[in-house]
C-alpha cells in the first residue's frame, strides 16, 4: 500500500509505473490495477525488465531482498529506491526510505553506499492524498472530551493470525457501549469467523470489506485497534489514539516508537495477547478522556500526511 501510495504520487507528475509482485498482491491491494502490473518469478523475486524497456527508478519493499538484488537491478535502472525499516542488511540504492519515528543516519550509514540519500522519519511516511485532506476534521473531533463512541478495528487487509476476533472479543468483555467499524480485504482468511463474531457482539459492529469509504471510516474513530504496520501512519495523520499488537518483525520497532512519543499503546507480541488485555485497555481509555486527547495529540504530531509529496519532490523535482 505505501509502494501504490507513492506510484500514485510520481503518477501525477507523469511517471509510468510497474510493479513487480506475486500473484495475489492484486487481491489484498486491488488498487495496483492502476498500474502496469509484472508478477513474480517461481522464485518468488520481481521480474528485473519487461522485454526492452529500462526504468528511470526501481523501487525494492521487500524484506527478503538486499544488495545482491538490487545490484543486478543496476543494469535495468538508472537509480534504485529501497524502502526499509528493518535496517538490518546492507543495501545497493541512491536512496533509501525509512518511516520509522526516531530513526537516525547512524542506523543506516554502515549499510548504504556513501553516496545514497537516506530519508528518515515519520515526515515521509507514504500515506494516500486524502488522509492529509480529512487530517483537520477528523482531528479537530478528537479534541474535545467525547470519549469512546466509535471503535476502528483493522489488523492489515488479510489479519493472519485473527487478532480482529480477540479485539471484538475484548471489546464485549469490556462493556463499553460503543460503535465498532471493523476493516478486512476481501482475502482475509478469517472473515467469515469475523462477521460471525461481531454479529454476536452486544454492540453495534459492522464488518467492511474493502471499503472505498475506508479514510472516512477511519476518521470517526475515537480510538483504534490495529497493526503497527504501514497503517500506523494513517491512523496517526487523523490523530486516533492507538492500541496495537504486532504480529511481523518490522513491526515491533514501529511499536515501540509510536508508544515512546505517546500516540499508541503496544499490548506486545501477537501469541502473548488475549481478549482479557483489549479488555482492560478499553477500559481504562473510555474513561480517561484526558489520556485519549494527549494521545491523539501525540499522534497528529507523528505525520502529517503529506510525505508522498516529499519523496517525489526528491525523486522527480
Amino acid at each position: 500500500m505505501r509502494c501504490l501510495a507513492l506510484a500514485d504520487g510520481l503518477a501525477v507528475r507523469g511517471w509510468q509505473c510497474t510493479f513487480g509482485c506475486n500473484a495475489t498482491a492484486a487481491d489484498v491491494a486491488p488498487g495496483l490495477a492502476r498500474h502496469l502490473v509484472g508478477i513474480a518469478d517461481d522464485s518468488g523475486h520481481p521480474p528485473l525488465h519487461n522485454g526492452d524497456l529500462q526504468w528511470d527508478l526501481a523501487v525494492v519493499d521487500h524484506y527478503g531482498l538486499d544488495g545482491a538484488y538490487e545490484s543486478c537491478l543496476r543494469a535495468h535502472c538508472e537509480r534504485i529506491m529501497v524502502i526499509d525499516d528493518l535496517h538490518n542488511r546492507s543495501h545497493d540504492c541512491d536512496v533509501l526510505l525509512d518511516q520509522t519515528p526516531g530513526r537516525q543516519i547512524a542506523d543506516y550509514q554502515p549499510l548504504v553506499p556513501g553516496h545514497c540519500r537516506l530519508l528518515l522519519g515519520s515526515a515521509y511516511a507514504l500515506l494516500r492524498p486524502e488522509f492529509a485532506i480529512a487530517r483537520t476534521a477528523a482531528s479537530d473531533a478528537r479534541g474535545e472530551a467525547r470519549g469512546v463512541r466509535r471503535i476502528f478495528v483493522a489488523f492489515g487487509a488479510t489479519d493472519p493470525f485473527n487478532l480482529t476476533r480477540k479485539a471484538l472479543e475484548g471489546i464485549a468483555l469490556s462493556g463499553v457501549d460503543a460503535d465498532v467499524d471493523v476493516v478486512l480485504g476481501q482475502a482475509a482468511p478469517h472473515l467469515d469467523d469475523v462477521r460471525e463474531r461481531a454479529e454476536r457482539l452486544p454492540v453495534r459492529a459492522t464488518v467492511h470489506v474493502a471499503p472505498n469509504n475506508f479514510v472516512s471510516l477511519m476518521a470517526t474513530a475515537d480510538i483504534a485497534f490495529g497493526a503497527p504496520g504501514s497503517m500506523s501512519w494513517e491512523r496517526c495523520c487523523l490523530g486516533i489514539p492507538s492500541v496495537v499488537v504486532a504480529f511481523a518483525a518490522n513491526q515491533v520497532e514501529i511499536a515501540g516508537a509510536l508508544e515512546r512519543v505517546g500516540a499508541a499503546i503496544h499490548l506486545g507480541w501477537h501469541e502473548a495477547v488475549g481478549s482479557r488485555q483489549f479488555a482492560e485497555v478499553l477500559v481504562g481509555l473510555a474513561g480517561d478522556t484526558k489520556t485519549l486527547i494527549r494521545m491523539a495529540t501525540a499522534a497528529v504530531k507523528v505525520s502529517d500526511g503529506r510525505g508522498v509529496q516529499r519523496v517525489v519532490e526528491v525523486l522527480a523535482p
